[in-house]
């Protein structure tokens, strides 16, 4: 700092503490906190990043702007990212403190998956406690060790093919119990077209499809 700069700020702070200020004096404090306080902000909700994270992208609106896209655009504001970046297959949105990574190209996305090191237990059990409006007790029961595993084998199991034709089965006798009044029972598959769905060697199977 020169000396004329040093002069200028003690005569300001004799001036603040006499109370003798002038208005370009004012003006000139004010823009000195003004960008005191910017630069403190921009310090404090800018996320650290790594050089070996993805390609960063910054929003049109400092800090908030990825936060107002997605609240905006929700599950489409991931394609506009990708339409404005065609270059970048995957990167890192920049939010507040935090920051979100964007997967846009299908075989990252699948190695991502099937990397056990990235776990989406903390966004699961989140979602479930907002979802579902559990307490705080119902909340810790959930977040116990082992649960959330239980939880996922479960959902895998149920997507198994005896399972799936099961669901099916009582979709179909659903919409069927509904169809039926509707066309006072005059209502006949296609002798050509229709489906009789069946479970053959472990795999589900539908004839004529």
């Amino acid at each position: 700092m020169d000396s004329h700069s040093g002069s200028f700020l003690a005569q300001t702070y004799l001036d603040l503490r006499s109370g003798n200020l002038s208005s370009s004096s004012v003006w000139t404090t004010a823009a000195i906190a003004t960008s005191i306080a910017l630069s403190l902000l921009n310090y404090l909700l800018t996320p650290r990043l790594d050089p070996r994270e993805p390609p960063v992208v910054k929003p049109t609106i400092p800090w908030i702007g990825h936060i107002l896209g997605i609240i905006r655009h929700q599950a489409d504001y991931g394609r506009l990212v990708h339409n404005a970046n065609p270059n970048h297959q995957i990167a890192t949105l920049p939010m507040l403190n935090g920051k979100l990574y964007a997967v846009f190209d299908p075989s990252l996305l699948q190695s991502l998956l099937r990397n056990k090191t990235a776990s989406f237990e903390p966004f699961a059990i989140d979602y479930a406690k907002k979802t579902f409006d559990l307490t705080q007790e119902e909340f810790l029961k959930v977040k116990a060790p082992g649960v959330y595993d239980e939880f996922t084998d479960a959902i895998h199991a149920s997507f198994q093919t005896a399972s799936l034709h099961q669901m099916n089965v009582h979709f179909l006798a659903s919409i069927s119990a509904k169809l039926d009044p509707m066309s006072n029972r005059t209502m006949r598959a296609h002798a050509d077209t229709h489906g009789k769905e069946k479970v053959s060697n472990g795999q589900l199977q539908i004839e004529n499809l």
